[in-house]
This record gives C-alpha cells, sequence and structure tokens, in this order.
C-alpha cells in the first residue's frame, strides 16, 4: 500500500492529507465491440482510474547544445520501448491512492508534449526531445501529440499550469474514461509539473533538489474539481531487460545499453 513520505524514502508515494476525491476519481470506461458477421453490437463496462502518466525526456546525445537537442541511440531506443511499457502497466491493477485497494488504469486516450518548435525563457533554442521520446507511443495508440493547449499556447519548460489550464489536462475532466501521458523536458519537469499539479509534495530535502532522471516515470491520480490539483502522485525506476529474464535499472541508459524490454518498477 502506498505510503506518505519523500522522494528517496523506500515508498513514495505522496497523498493528500484528506482525500475526499474517491467518488471523481473513479470513471467508467465503455468499451464498444462489434461483431464483424452481424449489426449487434456488444458492450463491456468496466471501471476504470483516470491518470496522468509523466516522464522525462529520453537520454541525449550530450556534448554540444546541438546534440543535447537530439536523442542519443540508446535515447532512440529507450523511447521504442515506452509502448510496450505503457501497454503493460496498463495491464495490471496497481495501489495508486493510500486508501484504495489496487485499481485499474483507464486507456492512454490524450498525449502531451513539450512544443519542438518552442524554447522557453533564457533558452531560445527548440526543445524537441521530449516530442520524439513520447511519438512511439502516439504512433501505436493512433493518437496525435499535442504541443499547444486549447488556448493555442506552446507548451513548453515554463509553462504556467493555472487552474484553468490543469482542468485540461484530463478529457472530460471529473468524467475522464481516459488517461493523459506528459512527455517533458528534464529541466523543467519539477519545477512545472511535480512541484505544481499535486496536491502535496516534496522532492527537495535537505537542501538537495530533486533532478527527474530519463528512467524514472510518475503517475497522478485523483484530481480535485475545485482546484484542478492532484490527490496521489507515485513516482517509480524503469527496469530494463537485454535477454528477457534478467532486469536492472540506472538513472540513464548509455551507448552501451540495447534493451530488449521495459517496464514499471520499484517505487523512488
Amino acid at each position: 500500500m502506498p505510503a506518505h513520505g519523500h522522494f528517496g524514502s523506500t515508498r513514495s508515494v505522496v497523498t493528500a492529507a484528506s482525500v475526499a476525491l474517491v467518488a471523481g476519481v473513479l470513471a467508467v470506461g465503455v468499451l464498444m465491440a462489434t461483431s464483424q458477421t452481424g449489426s449487434r453490437a456488444a458492450t463491456s463496462v468496466s471501471a476504470c482510474t483516470p491518470t496522468v502518466m509523466m516522464m522525462s525526456d529520453a537520454e541525449n546525445g550530450g556534448g554540444s547544445p546541438a546534440m543535447q537537442n537530439e536523442l542519443s541511440p540508446s535515447g532512440k531506443q529507450h523511447a521504442q520501448l515506452y509502448p510496450s511499457m505503457i501497454s503493460h502497466y496498463l495491464a495490471e491493477p496497481h495501489e495508486l491512492v493510500s486508501s484504495d485497494s489496487a485499481v485499474t488504469v483507464c486507456p492512454v486516450g490524450k498525449i502531451i508534449a513539450v512544443d519542438p518548435a518552442s524554447g522557453s525563457g533564457s533558452n531560445a533554442a527548440p526543445i524537441p526531445n521530449p516530442y520524439n521520446t513520447v511519438r512511439p507511443l502516439a504512433e501505436s495508440l493512433h493518437l496525435s501529440i499535442e504541443v499547444k493547449d486549447p488556448q493555442g499556447v506552446s507548451y513548453n519548460s515554463e509553462y504556467e499550469w493555472t487552474l484553468e489550464r490543469r482542468l485540461t489536462l484530463l478529457v472530460g475532466g471529473q468524467s475522464a474514461t481516459m488517461s493523459t501521458v506528459v512527455a517533458w523536458d528534464r529541466a523543467g519537469l519539477n519545477v512545472s509539473l511535480l512541484r505544481v499539479l499535486p496536491e502535496v509534495v516534496t522532492f527537495d530535502s535537505k537542501g538537495v533538489v530533486y533532478s527527474p532522471q530519463p528512467t524514472h516515470f510518475f503517475v497522478m491520480t485523483g484530481q480535485d474539481a475545485t482546484t484542478g490539483k492532484f490527490a496521489a502522485l507515485a513516482a517509480y525506476h524503469q527496469e530494463f531487460t537485454t535477454d528477457g529474464s534478467t532486469w536492472y535499472t540506472k538513472d540513464a541508459l548509455d551507448l552501451a545499453d540495447s534493451p530488449v524490454g521495459i517496464r514499471v518498477g520499484s517505487e523512488l
């Protein structure tokens, strides 16, 4: 069961002091399946929990600024594995809110990424890596990647998540039946998202500023209709395998890594 705490602790799921959102957490997903041999449609109804899943951009080429704005070979390999990771994550129930039992996560219906043509603040250069990180997932799900909010403002490292903007994260708000995936740049992920969107969270402890890594994965649940913030945040390591049987984790893949598999692993 998830416990309250800081990143770096044995369990790292942060929840609001009082989660009065149980009714708003669960949504009903309706899947329609139509027989190819007839006109009858069979309807399967299942309860699911809409979430916002977040990831940093995958590993970049390092060195010069131009290389930093490109995914490295291992970063491209990492991005290609995300469809598998998300698929397997959705296939299993998860304990995402401390007062709840394991829940089924709603399927992905929306993908957001930093606008690849937009810089931010003192960095005027485009930041294409988050977009390229999540592109294989979008292609596998036949979804477009949203790089601007409903008002036409580009998502960037310093994007301000106001109340109105927070309420657009999940399609349908409190009635959402789909989850959202967000791919952000590493420099802005903590400041723009992780410190802003959860109801209660403390990432930076003992004067050390938390720095999200390419192999960290975050899941938020229980959005409040009034504040637009989320009651619970879970943070995980990603785990990799080169042979399908032995799994390992590290902060970032390097050129020597050539994984063939990926999964959501232990909590940070």
